[in-house]
């Protein structure tokens, strides 16, 4: 049965131990519709992604978690820790 929201916090709290979410990270937005025609459960964007208006247009059931992309993290440990 095709999901008509996306999951929530207190969904994926609920489910943890009982159901395995799929995730994977999206840079653009065909990236994002083929993710949402996969029927993945969530993604991570970059933050201005996100707050696109076309985004729920785009992705209406997906869970998104504003992130950084793996070549725009800090480059050393330090960087990290700050």
């Amino acid at each position: 049965m095709p999901r008509l929201r996306p999951p929530t916090v207190a969904d994926v709290r609920a489910n943890k131990g009982k159901y395995q979410y799929t995730m994977m990270r999206v840079e653009n937005w065909d990236e994002l519709a083929a993710a949402e025609a996969a029927g993945i459960d969530m993604v991570s964007v970059s933050p201005e992604m996100m707050v696109e208006k076309q985004f729920r247009s785009v992705a209406p059931t997906l869970f998104a978690v504003p992130g950084m992309g793996l070549y725009s993290a800090p480059a050393a440990t330090d960087d990290y820790l700050r």
